[in-house]
């Protein structure tokens, strides 16, 4: 049993099988907030080498079209993160 929390605003998909969420009996939430207990359980579960973090791919921010591009045709797994080293 168990819970499979989708959390997120920014779109995506996520393909799911269905016959392993039903034989071992395990429900599909979506959250759009949390709470403090919330991400210090988070913090913990990872700490304990539980959850991977998601991979973090950093760009430019001159990159910032080709990345929305690649988020938008699905080419981006994990997050992408725009630095701004020497701008602005």
């Amino acid at each position: 049993g168990g819970r499979f929390v989708l959390c997120g605003l920014i779109g995506g998909e996520a393909s799911l099988p269905i016959p392993a969420f039903d034989m071992r009996e395990i429900a599909i939430l979506g959250s759009a907030v949390g709470n403090t207990r919330d991400i210090v359980e988070l913090v913990a579960l990872v700490r304990a080498g539980k959850i991977a973090l998601p991979a973090v791919e950093r760009r430019p921010l001159a990159a910032a079209e080709n990345a929305l591009a690649d988020l938008l045709a699905g080419k981006v797994t994990g997050r992408v993160v725009l630095e701004m080293h020497g701008e602005g």
